[in-house]
């Protein structure tokens, strides 16, 4: 989402990380038929906020 909040990324980070993080891995670093993750959309919107959190994932 453009408008994606840190607190929404990162409750959600932290509960699939808990209960099994090579599926957060996996999550974090997933690409859309463009070749495009979430860290690409994040940045692209300037929500630096989210670029951070999956930075330090």
């Amino acid at each position: 989402q453009k408008d994606s909040q840190a607190e929404t990324v990162t409750l959600y980070l932290r509960e699939v990380g808990y209960h099994t993080p090579t599926l957060l891995r996996y999550i974090v670093n997933l690409a859309d038929g463009n070749g495009n993750m979430a860290l690409h959309y994040s940045v692209s919107h300037s929500n630096f906020s989210v670029v951070k959190l999956l930075l330090d994932t």
